[in-house]
């Protein structure tokens, strides 16, 4: 479901560009939308598509939505029980994290610090709040390794930490109104904090994911200006 909304995300920024390009653009180019792309330290990808209202050239307001999803996870979980149901593991299509999430910021901007045969270089910081709804579910097997039986249960939860702070900054190079940027970002979302707070029989699960750490990207960003 998420890749399908982040292949029409792109949809609907290239309808949006279109649709400028048709009527014109506004003459100091107060409008900013942007896709962003990156890779991240829990084996996960995102994808986030953005819009920031730039009060002067060198500053912005706004926000956007991303999708987030894991292509892997060192984390299987599972556990023994007692009586008929032996073991017991999470499925496997809920081993990796997927979420939306919302990512309201604030843009800065720095001056032009070189250009170069119409390419101006220049630094972005984007300084914001990662927000997701606390929410988190998994689909459990049960299983008696005798008779092979099987016994599938769901456990869910809407605890946890909702709104992390966000860091990204990147070197942005512009050609007219189209720019391309590369960049770090580094964010105290802990995208197992609603799991945490998940149990199965005597197990909990905050006992088996890793303590809240500093998360570490690498991103492109495609913007237009309009």
């Amino acid at each position: 479901m998420f890749r399908i909304v982040a292949k029409y995300t792109w949809l609907l920024m290239l309808f949006g560009v279109t649709l400028t390009d048709v009527y014109g653009h506004t003459v100091n180019e107060r409008n900013r939308m942007a896709v962003s792309i990156g890779l991240d330290t829990n084996n996960a990808y995102y994808t986030d598509f953005s819009y920031h209202y730039m009060v002067c050239s060198l500053f912005g307001v706004g926000g956007g939505l991303g999708i987030y999803d894991q292509w892997f996870t060192d984390y299987s979980l599972s556990g023994t029980v007692e009586g008929k149901w032996e073991s017991w593991r999470i499925d496997e299509t809920d081993e990796e994290v997927e979420r939306l999430y919302l990512h309201p910021s604030i843009l800065f901007k720095t001056p032009n610090i070189l250009c170069l045969k119409g390419v101006k270089m220049s630094f972005l910081l984007e300084p914001g709040l990662i927000c997701v709804f606390p929410y988190a579910g998994v689909h459990v097997d049960y299983v008696n390794s005798h008779t092979q039986q099987h016994r599938y249960s769901y456990v869910s939860t809407i605890k946890g930490n909702w709104c992390f702070w966000n860091i990204r900054a990147a070197i942005n190079f512009q050609i007219q109104k189209i720019a391309i940027a590369v960049g770090y970002g580094f964010s105290n979302w802990d995208i197992y904090s609603s799991r945490k707070h998940l149990k199965v029989e005597s197990t909990e699960f905050k006992d088996l994911y890793p303590d809240e750490s500093i998360l570490h990207s690498v991103f492109f960003n495609l913007s237009y200006e309009f």
